[in-house]
């Protein structure tokens, strides 16, 4: 599994990767307002197995921004964790995290979850 160095911003990181098929990260996320826009938005082929994309933050007052980050990723088949007190959670059960079309278009992740 690859680190990487704590981070406050990757708009676009990965964006329109459209032969990446899988990340397997965890990426520290430092600073009081992050920002994660569009981080892997039309990587159509990436999917998660269990607990390969991995974000803990470091402050646990931060902000972090989710906005389209894994919009059209139509094979995306389980939601990314985060580390939030001593465990793995789903993003949206910690506070302070935001992200509206975070997961649009992402067919598969409808079709398990639900709206």
């Amino acid at each position: 599994m690859s680190n990487f160095a704590p981070i406050t911003s990757a708009i676009g990181m990965f964006r329109s990767c459209s032969s990446m098929t899988r990340a397997n990260c965890k990426f520290k996320l430092s600073g009081d307002s992050i920002d994660l826009t569009e981080m892997f938005k039309d990587c159509s082929l990436l999917t998660i197995t269990e607990n390969y994309i991995l974000f803990s933050k470091v402050n646990e007052a931060a902000t972090i921004n989710f906005t389209r980050c894994f919009q059209n990723c139509t094979s995306l088949n389980n939601l990314p964790k985060m580390w939030y007190k001593n465990s793995y959670v789903n993003l949206w059960e910690i506070p302070g995290v935001t992200g509206d079309g975070c997961f649009n278009g992402c067919t598969l992740l409808l079709e398990k979850y639900g709206d």
